[in-house]
């Protein structure tokens, strides 16, 4: 094999494990995401904060996956990832909808909307946990 194709290598290496890491990040901003929504609906459903601190909190989501989706873009990565932060948005809206109206429909939707997230959130960490191992082989 000739220098040029091991820098060749080197770099491609270099690449991969670089976007590994992207994914990585965004995967812990996903699940800092999920970790919000459940807060915000949990003091929601409690009444122990004023519907301002829920749109805090929400507003804290919005900004934390806005984050995430410049890094899936500039980074072109999975796009099961963009799907997810895209729920998480959703259920953020709905979390603040229900905090603002206390309504029962709301509430049961937002009670899906977690659960959902949590499990979508589950898929992409075990794929991503299991891709890891593969790699590391």
């Amino acid at each position: 094999m000739s220098l040029f194709g091991a820098d060749e290598q080197k770099n491609t290496n270099k690449e991969a494990a670089f976007i590994k890491n992207m994914e990585a990040l965004v995967i812990g901003e996903l699940s800092l995401s999920v970790r919000l929504l459940s807060l915000s609906a949990s003091l929601s459903i409690a009444s122990a904060v004023e519907p301002d601190a829920i749109t805090t909190l929400t507003d804290n989501i919005s900004s934390t996956l806005a984050d995430t989706d410049i890094i899936i873009k500039t980074n072109k990565l999975d796009n099961s990832l963009a799907a997810l932060s895209e729920y998480i948005s959703d259920c953020s809206k709905t979390i603040g909808t229900y905090s603002k109206n206390k309504s029962y429909k709301n509430l049961t939707e937002m009670r899906l909307c977690i659960d959902n997230s949590i499990d979508k959130l589950d898929i992409v960490s075990n794929k991503f946990n299991k891709e890891s191992k593969q790699d590391n082989k």
